[in-house]
């Protein structure tokens, strides 16, 4: 993993035990986060988190529950959005 992606892997799981799930993956390469995010609440809850620990608004491509399947992934999409937006 590169540094940036590596910070924010490790901030999505820090945001995922801040709402009380308690990550057992978190050494591995990679985990799929919907394992953990079982219904819509939970999924709504963790975006916010991720908007609010980055003061972002995230698009409508991170409201779909497809972007759980990897925390890795989600990481890279995140670094991506923010790039973007910085960009701007």
């Amino acid at each position: 993993m590169e540094n940036a992606n590596n910070t924010t892997y490790f901030a999505l799981i820090s945001m995922l035990e801040e709402i009380g799930y308690i990550v057992f993956e978190k050494d591995q390469e990679d985990f799929n986060i919907s394992d953990y995010i079982a219904d819509s609440m939970q999924f709504v809850q963790f975006i916010l988190k991720i908007e609010e620990y980055y003061n972002i608004e995230l698009s409508e491509d991170f409201l779909l529950y497809e972007i759980l399947i990897s925390a890795k992934g989600l990481a890279n999409k995140i670094d991506a959005f923010i790039a973007e937006c910085n960009d701007v």
